[in-house]
């Protein structure tokens, strides 16, 4: 098929069904390439949103770039089973204390200084692999499928109320519980709305970083109906790649200033060199399947 033909698709696509989420535009493409095309046997769809505010005035044809992180979506789909991937990347956060870093190894290159109350800042890449595969559903946003825009914003929600509230020792540790907040507060929507969620999380294995950090977890998952009628997802895995980016008190000392007081200090943000974390959190019994490109740096 060619590239052109791809592309008319997605144009006519979002015209004649419009575009509810990412996931649920994915889904479409997904399945009409693979079921419509005999020498297609299996399809993967990637789709970032770009989101748009509505500038208030008396015209209402203004807009503004919404200024957040970018929403991501990947489908595969192999003319049976679904497999849908959540996501974001490019959403900075902060914490101006309650973090930690000391006891860490060291040898003669070690000029790092130990510190027990700093900055701790990232832009948070992370992709979530929902447990639905659109087996026994219409599969593009009907009764059986999720709320894909409600999913998204929960999982949101999650990852920054677990950096916001971890008392970190490390960037390896504040990842593993946004992981784990995810994934048990997913199982805590399907629940609430059906009695088979899944298993808790358990043990971990992860990738790179400065240290090791990671996660292993799953169960079964599956859609539990909510308030609007439409599913609560279980998630079975979510990857995260998180650039430690440092701050560093300046020396003030040679200008006769003190630079720890109890109002505040000065830092400067280090853009380079950074250590890069990169784990994956899954739910008992689940395998690691989110592709590594997908939260890979620009």
């Amino acid at each position: 098929m060619p590239t052109d033909t791809t592309k008319n698709t997605v144009f006519a696509f979002a015209r004649k069904y419009g575009i509810d989420s990412p996931e649920q535009f994915g889904l479409l493409l997904a399945r009409h390439f693979a079921d419509t095309q005999d020498a297609i046997h299996r399809a993967r769809v990637r789709v970032e949103e770009y989101a748009w505010d509505r500038i208030p005035g008396a015209h209402g044809h203004s807009f503004v770039r919404r200024g957040r992180e970018t929403r991501t979506a990947q489908i595969r789909y192999d003319g049976e089973r679904c497999e849908v991937v959540g996501g974001l990347k490019d959403l900075t956060v902060l914490n101006t204390t309650d973090s930690e870093f000391w006891g860490y190894a060291k040898d003669e290159y070690t000029t790092l200084q130990e510190t027990h109350d700093r900055i701790l800042a990232t832009d948070v890449t992370a992709c979530w692999r929902y447990a639905w595969t659109g087996e026994g559903g219409d599969g593009d946003g009907g009764v059986r499928a999720p709320d894909w825009n409600r999913s998204y914003e929960r999982a949101r929600d999650r990852i920054l109320a677990a950096f916001a509230e971890t008392y970190s020792y490390s960037l390896q540790q504040t990842l593993y519980q946004m992981g784990t907040r995810v994934i048990e507060g997913s199982e805590e929507d399907v629940r609430a709305g059906a009695p088979d969620a899944g298993e808790g999380l358990g043990a971990a294995a992860g990738d790179g970083g400065e240290d090791r950090g990671a996660a292993a977890g799953d169960g079964a998952g599956g859609v539990g109906g909510d308030a609007a009628g439409r599913g609560a997802v279980a998630v079975d895995e979510i990857r995260f790649s998180l650039p430690n980016n440092h701050h560093f008190p300046v020396d003030l000392r040679p200008f006769g200033l003190d630079n720890e007081t109890p109002d505040g200090a000065v830092y400067f943000a280090a853009d380079r060199p950074y250590g890069l974390i990169e784990a994956t959190v899954l739910r008992d019994g689940a395998e690691a399947r989110i592709p590594a490109d997908m939260t890979a740096p620009a």
